[in-house]
């Protein structure tokens, strides 16, 4: 398991690398398709090194579970350098948009053989053979759930093929502030009074209130105190219309019984005209729980 433990961190990685590059804003064709080839070779590595595992009798064949669910991912990428390749040259950005779903399905099954065959049979194995404190290791290869339907991947296209202010309206709104636990949403009209705790936490809800695919969009939370509290995050991909929520936590120590101002910002992105619904300030006022 140590030395599965190796090859699954190594593929996972792999993973959000591919991720990183299909987000990268203003990725040209040529880097990414080199890109994903040079993925594909580290990944073929990967399922080369997996095989040299000297595997226990009882465990071979949950092995060889390992080595598919980890050729799947080879497949996979392979596939979408192949599919990328004849983007340029397809009018319908449907009809690619389907052709890189149909390879990206094989990143969604190496996932489901790693889970369902190797790290469910190979606890199965540990457990008849009465072998304890032995961890399976995990490996999710695509992280991003916005990477699977052919729709997503038909609004990748249109962001890769057009140019930033091209493609309707470009932008994101924050939809809300919720303070948990709790469930509260804060107002931006009146002072919000707060339970601070350990579990403290702010949710920001982000819409992409546009008509196209954003990626790697930072959002950050500050509460404007003295020291002040600086967090943030980065949206790696939002579709039109769809919603993101971030959690923002550890938190620190929060000044107790003064107005304090929690300030969130959007970062706008290219093309947006509008940009009055990226930030907003609340008024809150801590108290201890």
């Amino acid at each position: 398991m140590e030395a599965v433990q190796a090859r699954a961190t190594q593929s996972e990685q792999i993973g959000r690398d591919l991720t990183t590059l299909l987000t990268t804003p203003g990725i040209k064709f040529a880097d990414l398709r080199a890109d994903l080839d040079g993925l594909r070779q580290q990944q073929a590595q990967v399922v080369a090194s997996a095989r040299e595992i000297d595997a226990p009798g009882p465990l071979r064949q949950q092995q060889e579970s390992l080595v598919e669910a980890l050729q799947f991912r080879v497949s996979g990428l392979d596939g979408l350098a192949r599919a990328f390749a004849t983007v340029q040259a397809t009018t319908d950005s449907q009809v690619a948009g389907r052709r890189l779903a149909e390879q990206a399905s094989r990143l969604i099954a190496s996932d489901v053989i790693y889970d369902d065959l190797f790290k469910e049979g190979a606890s199965d194995v540990l457990d008849r053979e009465g072998i304890q404190g032995v961890a399976v290791p995990d490996s999710n290869f695509l992280s991003n759930q916005d990477l699977i339907s052919a729709t997503a991947w038909k609004q990748t296209v249109d962001r890769l093929t057009a140019s930033p202010t091209a493609g309707g309206l470009h932008g994101n709104q924050i939809s809300a502030v919720r303070v948990q636990p709790g469930d509260q949403t804060l107002s931006a009209t009146e002072d919000n009074t707060v339970k601070a705790s350990d579990r403290l936490t702010f949710q920001v809800v982000v819409r992409n209130s546009g008509d196209s695919q954003e990626t790697q969009v930072p959002v950050t939370l500050t509460i404007q105190q003295n020291p002040p509290i600086r967090k943030r995050q980065v949206i790696e991909l939002i579709n039109p219309g769809d919603t993101k929520t971030l959690t923002f936590g550890d938190l620190g120590q929060v000044s107790f019984t003064t107005r304090n101002v929690v300030k969130v910002n959007v970062e706008p992105v290219a093309g947006e005209q509008n940009t009055g619904n990226n930030t907003a300030e609340y008024v809150v006022i801590f108290t201890l729980g």
